[in-house]
Parts: C-alpha cells; structure tokens; sequence
C-alpha cells in the first residue's frame, strides 16, 4: 500500500473522517487512489483520494491555509519551503488532496465495535 507520511497532525486533522493535504503534483495521487496514513512512523488508517485541485503556491489563500494546517498562508507556504529546501516551490504545482477515510485507526475500529454491541444489545428480544 502506498504511504502518505505526516511529522505533525497539523491542525488535528488526522482525526477526522475527511481532511486535506498540500502535496508536490505527482503522477501517484489520483482518485480513488488508496494510501495507509503514517503520522511519526506509526500507521494510523486508511484513506482514500476523492478530489484534487491542483495549484500554484503564489494561488495559496489564507482560507485553504487554515483549513489545511491551522496557519496562515505566509508560515504554511514558509513551511513548505523548508521541507522542500532544494526546489523552488514557487514554480511547482502543487495539489491540494482531499481525503476520505475508509478504514478508522484500530483505536476507532474499537470504538465503532463497542458502539455496534451497545446498540445491538438494547434491541434484543428476549
């Protein structure tokens, strides 16, 4: 499976059902496009892509920033650039991925069980 690998859970987006990553355009993300989700070495679900929208950095709005990282433009695109020290990302395209999860972190699949099993025990007939 391939990996989409995160230092940070920016913005506690990786919590979520559905969230958003700022990557370099590349051939390998596509819809419907299958990747295990590493934050920090340590596998945490499963996700799939369900939109692309592909950009310029100077195109960055503050809007998409925030809803991406929980910062402003200028220490996203900042952020960016040191990831990237030896490109100049200001000629690159970039793509801005949404994501859908399709298989919950093992400690939400637990959750999700433990959930079914109360639901499934109060409406037992006896």
């Amino acid at each position: 499976m391939k990996q989409l690998k995160f230092t940070q859970n920016w913005n506690n987006k990786l919590n979520t059902e559905n969230f958003t990553t700022i990557r370099i355009a590349q051939d390998k993300y596509y819809i419907d496009c299958q990747f295990d989700i590493i934050l920090q070495d340590q596998y945490l679900k499963t996700v799939k892509i369900i939109d692309i929208k592909q950009f310029k950095i100077d195109k960055l709005n503050d809007f998409t920033a925030y809803i991406d990282s929980g910062m402003n433009r200028t220490n996203l695109y900042q952020l960016l650039a040191q990831f990237y020290p030896k490109q100049n990302i200001n000629k690159m395209d970039w793509y801005l991925i949404l994501l859908q999860t399709i298989i919950p972190a093992p400690s939400r699949q637990i959750e999700i069980l433990q959930e079914f099993k109360l639901h499934s025990n109060s409406n037992l007939i006896l």
